[in-house]
């Protein structure tokens, strides 16, 4: 029996067996038991005791972003003189190449000169192929001096001198001698003008004028025959009349404010007069003309 007894006491586990209790301070509690692991992390230790009952400080509150926060876009309504009057960072209208202010022009250029005529004095049977009147024509120059100012941007207002002047010429008759020869006339026309840029900062232009014209004859000579009484010189003589100028073309900037560029055009005459021989002429002179214009605007 003993025997037995012991054997029962060797078979109890050593941590059921009592170990003597640890002794603390009375003043001290027992430091806090970690808590089993669970997954998470442990909840927040509580502040120290000298916080405690303190309200916890304010979060300062975040500043406003730099930019503000734009709507949407919205398109600004279009003005004509936006494209006709940019300014410069002052305010300023920029007038560089700009269709404004003073306006002044020369041009030159070759063509052809046409004049059909026609004479109270029966002896000059001019011919055409219509057999109404007579023309002559040939190889034209031209010119043009012009001036005036621009009430606004691309739109001018002036006045010019266009002419035509061809150096040499002949003319058919229906009688002996059969041709004229004429020496040099010229068509000059003289009167209000307009200019138009439809994009004041562009070069397509058109232009047109009238006015008054004189038509300056030079004499007219019988070919191949002496002048007789009934083969009669075509004295030199000037007409006036009126007279209508048409062109269009395109100019490039070469300068702030001077542009040189083509021009197609159409001069035109109506005149009459008469010769120290009494004899009246009617002119309808037409040039055709191919120029280069040269403009400070």
């Amino acid at each position: 029996m003993a025997l037995l007894g012991a054997v029962a006491l060797a078979s109890v586990p050593v941590n059921a067996q009592e170990q003597p209790a640890a002794s603390f301070p009375p003043s001290a509690a027992p430091p806090p038991t970690r808590p089993a692991s669970t997954g998470q992390y442990p909840a927040a230790a509580p502040p120290p005791p000298a916080d405690r009952g303190r309200a916890p400080a304010a979060t300062p509150p975040r500043a406003a972003p730099a930019t503000a926060h734009l709507g949407p876009y919205q398109r600004p309504a279009f003005r004509p003189e936006d494209t006709a009057k940019p300014v410069d960072p002052d305010g300023r209208i920029d007038r560089r190449y700009l269709h404004d202010g003073l306006y002044l022009r020369f041009s030159g250029g070759i063509g052809i000169g046409y004049d059909f005529i026609d004479a109270s004095d029966e002896r000059f049977h001019f011919a055409s192929s219509d057999f109404k009147r007579g023309r002559h024509y040939g190889f034209a120059v031209a010119t043009e001096l012009a001036g005036g100012g621009t009430p606004h941007p691309g739109l001018v207002i002036g006045g010019g001198l266009y002419t035509v002047w061809v150096p040499s010429s002949s003319a058919y008759t229906r009688v002996s001698p059969g041709v004229y020869e004429f020496e040099p006339f010229q068509l000059a026309l003289v009167g209000p003008m307009v200019d138009w840029y439809p994009f004041p900062r562009g070069g397509w232009h058109a232009q047109a004028a009238v006015g008054l014209t004189s038509f300056v004859a030079g004499q007219g000579n019988p070919a191949g025959v002496v002048a007789t009484e009934t083969v009669p010189i075509a004295r030199a003589h000037t007409a006036v009349g009126y007279g209508i100028m048409l062109s269009a073309g395109y100019e490039w900037w070469v300068g702030e404010q001077i542009g040189v560029g083509p021009l197609l055009r159409m001069v035109r005459g109506w005149a009459d007069g008469t010769d120290e021989d009494g004899v009246t002429w009617e002119h309808d002179a037409v040039g055709y003309l191919v120029m280069l214009s040269v403009t400070y605007h």
